[in-house]
């Protein structure tokens, strides 16, 4: 006979599982463990006991020592000797009198603790509650392990897909670059021979118009390298090493020689630190920002740049500040988005692409950007590097 007592809460529950053949003493037994508010199942013979075990899991077993047909060792050797039973702790249930002999022989088949009658409600209960804790404690665990082995699952499943996902793209954008370029460069290339073929007999709005087609062609062009470099940005994998930035920045300053000398531009390098990062990457956040300075800043009769930086905390800020055309701040959340212009090109030349580029690298690096500035009196732009302990 098996009797299984249920409640509401059954999912959450343990299964406490007794064996006994006298219904008197079994009905003592969950009188006295229904205080754990546990699913107590129980039956009156070890053959049921083992049906039951082969069906649910069970958190501890109270065995009865002394019952006809399979006795309580017996019954104890069969679930130990089966691989997914073998873990259930076994509290035997037996008298007094029994013998050390006997005792031995019940830990020598799985059974790891004995509760001896007449009861003790406390002990029973105490007893009990260590293993079905132990049960709980254990499932919980074993839970977490599974949720956490299928979200590592998931996750390898995505990084397929994203990989995939880049190298389609990689592939696609090689393609338009190659497809996007080539009519360009027919284009600039047939007005430049028409030129040639027309030269003596164009007339002056002709030629203007061809230039126009040229120039336009150029810039087409530009802004496709531009949104390429934009999009491999997110695909590039970010190689750390410790960068001397005032080497870089000089490197920067050298390479915009012409056009800091054109517009008489005064350079004000402050004191700049070694950080790790990626420097191919740093050069080309300081190559947008400082050439950004030195253009919005070529109106002023006396321009001048200041390159620096602070700590803050565990960052360090750089920062470029002009005293060129500024910006109005009501308008600064837009300064680095794709193609978001503040000034129009007629007055200083851009994609507006530069910006977006500064703002995905230094994101990439853990890093934020920030941007100050006052229309007519120059602007100041900033972004943060991490620093990090170790600088092997």
């Amino acid at each position: 006979m098996i009797n299984d007592t249920k409640t509401k809460t059954v999912m959450e529950q343990a299964n406490i599982l007794i064996i006994d053949d006298d219904p008197s003493k079994m009905e003592i037994i969950k009188s006295i463990l229904e205080e754990l508010d546990q699913n107590i199942i129980s039956c009156n013979s070890g053959r049921d006991g083992l049906r039951i075990l082969l069906k649910k899991e069970i958190a501890v077993i109270l065995l009865d020592v002394n019952m006809p047909g399979k006795d309580g060792f017996e019954t104890a050797a069969l679930i130990h000797d089966r691989p997914q039973t073998a873990p259930i702790p076994i509290l035997f249930i037996t008298a007094y009198n029994q013998t050390v002999i006997d005792v031995l022989k019940g830990y020598s088949v799985g059974t790891v603790d004995y509760i001896f009658t007449p009861f003790d409600p406390l002990i029973l209960k105490s007893k009990v509650k260590v293993f079905v804790d132990l049960f709980n404690y254990s499932r919980q665990t074993k839970l977490q392990s599974d949720q956490l082995h299928k979200q590592i699952e998931e996750i390898e499943i995505l990084n397929r897909k994203l990989i995939e996902v880049n190298e389609n793209l990689e592939a696609f954008t090689s393609s338009v670059s190659h497809d996007l370029r080539a009519p360009l460069r027919h284009i600039a290339d047939f007005v430049d021979l028409l030129k040639k073929e027309g030269k003596g007999s164009l007339e002056g709005k002709m030629l203007v118009y061809m230039n126009i087609i040229v120039n336009s062609a150029i810039k087409m062009g530009k802004l496709i390298e531009e949104l390429l470099q934009f999009s491999r940005l997110s695909r590039v994998e970010i190689k750390k090493t410790m960068v001397n930035t005032a080497i870089l920045v000089q490197s920067v300053i050298l390479e915009n020689k012409t056009e800091i000398e054109k517009y008489q531009s005064i350079i004000v390098i402050e004191e700049l630190p070694t950080v790790f990062s990626d420097g191919a990457m740093l050069k080309q956040v300081f190559e947008n920002l400082i050439s950004n300075a030195i253009k919005y800043s070529s109106k002023k009769e006396h321009p001048v740049i200041t390159i620096g930086s602070v700590m803050e905390n565990s960052f360090t800020r750089f920062f470029i500040t002009d005293n060129g055309a500024g910006f109005d701040m009501e308008s600064a959340s837009h300064l680095f988005g794709i193609f978001q212009r503040l000034h129009p090109e007629s007055e200083f030349e851009g994609l507006g692409l530069g910006l977006a580029n500064v703002k995905r690298i230094v994101e990439k690096h853990g890093g934020t950007v920030m941007a100050d500035g006052k229309v007519g009196q120059g602007a100041t732009f900033s972004f943060t590097i991490p620093e990090t302990k170790n600088k092997q």
